[in-house]
């Protein structure tokens, strides 16, 4: 059953090919008459594959809306419910697709980075996602829940979002600057855990200021972030657009602001959180205090985040962000700093990752950081591949859960996927505090995947961010005895700051992958 069946007409291959190829970059199996074998019967094998297809991507052209071979693919994707259109170049669509949503690509020359070729990349991926983890979803969806405050929510920081300022009036572009504010304040609530949204500045920590100024069909977007408490700007960003792309996708722009606006809150709040004594912290102190202890990743640094979770836990015993988080040190305790305890710290994982999702687990946040702990504390991985899935659909332009999804399909064997989300972590987020991390995941991807070589350079860098490591050194270690460099592979081994248990490798749910690690690491004695 392919993931994406590729409807087009033959004179448009080129553009078939670079739409094939760059599916196939974000981990998709992807069907497109290429890939028919000789002697196979075209029209039977090309139905069975249009018919399982979890999504139809048709190309629109003026060639293609002539075909009808592509019309015809296009009706009964639509019957199915898996149609997912394109423009590749300006046409007249058939009458009956014209109130199908669809996106334009016209411009479209293969960037991975276009956002409008992100904002089609997420439709197709939930079409997708709605089918490859269906089952796994309605075990995540099935879960009881409450309708539960967070108890940190009092404790948050409040970021002030008064409308940007446009220079024009009239015409084309008159609401964008109210309608670009109002994207933007939706995306960042979706940052529940850490900050508070409204739109004066009254009694606010941050408070973000916008300008919109044209020039014609061009577009300049100028925004600062200011920290009203030091009375000193934090962030700030300048983006040129035109004005009918900020109009056509003032959400995609949003969204990607609000990560970036987010993480530079985090950041400052965890540095202050950091600093303030255990005893007598609020609860959102607390939460941000064992976030930065766990991205220390020691087996002291964890245990700290344990101890600040189990406080903050007896005054807020319903909280889901408190809960999950405690699902993800306690995982993390499990897989990599291994005790006498492993049983009972399976036990917390597995039991915190249950009460956050029943109090909290349509929230993004939640879904990511109990994901990852239920991954590490050994939960059913299919179910925890889909509550990643689900959170990216809530929050696509959060990098933490990219590199989350990218962690829950390396665990569970799907590669190229991981390969993919690793990389996109990267392109929204170069400098994240994880950053150590998603270049071990990726580069332990990549040596799963065959390519050693290739694998060194993000392996060596996330050495050198957190060295001892066992999440690179291990990798390193498979990677250099498949290079024949066994002193190489033996530093490596030496590098690690405790000797891996089984758990180290058990994350890995593919018996191949696990075997393949553990030979690896025997050579290297």
């Amino acid at each position: 059953m392919p993931d994406i069946f590729l409807s087009y007409n033959r004179e448009d291959q080129a553009a078939a090919r670079r739409f094939a190829e760059a599916f196939k970059a974000q981990g998709f199996d992807v069907w497109w008459d290429t890939t028919l074998r000789a002697g196979e019967a075209y029209d039977q094998v090309t139905e069975k594959a249009l018919r399982e297809a979890k999504a139809v991507v048709v190309l629109w052209s003026k060639k293609s809306v002539e075909s009808r071979w592509v019309r015809a693919e296009a009706t009964l994707a639509d019957r199915n419910k898996t149609l997912v259109p394109c423009m590749i170049e300006p046409c007249e669509r058939p009458i009956m697709f014209e109130l199908t949503q669809t996106a334009d690509l016209c411009h479209w020359a293969g960037d991975a980075g276009d956002r409008a070729w992100q904002a089609f990349l997420d439709d197709v991926r939930r079409f997708v996602w709605r089918e490859d983890q269906a089952p796994a979803i309605a075990a995540v969806e099935a879960t009881p829940r409450q309708s539960v405050t967070p108890s940190v929510s009092g404790d948050r920081p409040v970021i002030a979002v008064p409308p940007f300022k446009g220079s024009f009036e009239t015409g084309a572009g008159a609401d964008l600057d109210q309608g670009l504010t109002d994207a933007i304040v939706a995306a960042l609530s979706r940052y529940k855990y850490l900050l508070r949204v409204q739109p004066d500045s009254t009694s606010s920590e941050y408070i973000l200021v916008g300008t919109l100024r044209r020039s014609g069909e061009q577009i300049s977007l100028s925004a600062r972030l200011q920290d009203v408490r030091e009375g000193t700007p934090i962030w700030a960003e300048r983006l040129d657009d035109t004005l009918a792309g900020v109009s056509d996708s003032p959400e995609s722009l949003a969204t990607r602001l609000a990560a970036q606006i987010a993480t530079v809150i985090e950041a400052t709040e965890t540095r202050r959180a950091a600093t303030q004594p255990i005893v007598g912290a609020t609860t959102y102190q607390l939460l941000l205090g064992a976030l930065h202890a766990v991205r220390g990743f020691s087996r002291d640094s964890i245990g700290q985040a344990a101890e600040m979770l189990e406080r903050a836990l007896k005054s807020a015993p319903d909280d889901p962000y408190l809960l999950a988080l405690a699902s993800l040190a306690y995982g993390l305790k499990v897989s990599f700093f291994g005790t006498n305890n492993s049983a009972e710290d399976t036990r917390l994982s597995q039991d915190y990752m249950r009460r956050a999702l029943q109090r909290g687990g349509d929230d993004p946040q939640v879904l990511g950081w109990s994901a990852v702990g239920g991954t590490n504390s050994g939960g059913d991985i299919s179910t925890l591949d889909a509550m990643i899935d689900q959170a990216l659909v809530r929050n696509p332009g959060w990098f933490y859960l990219w590199h989350f999804s990218g962690q829950t399909k390396l665990c569970r064997g799907n590669i190229d996927a991981a390969i993919a989300h690793f990389e996109k972590s990267l392109r929204l987020e170069p400098w994240s505090p994880d950053r150590w991390a998603v270049l071990a995941g990726l580069g332990m991807a990549r040596v799963l995947s065959g390519n050693y070589e290739i694998a060194l350079a993000p392996l060596l860098e996330s050495q050198q961010l957190l060295p001892g490591s066992s999440a690179a050194n291990v990798a390193l270690v498979a990677a250099y005895v498949h290079l024949g460099r066994i002193e190489d592979a033996r530093s490596a081994r030496k590098r690690v700051a405790f000797t891996p248990g089984n758990a180290a490798f058990d994350f890995y749910r593919n018996p191949a992958h696990q075997a393949f690690l553990r030979d690896a690491w025997d050579k290297a004695t």
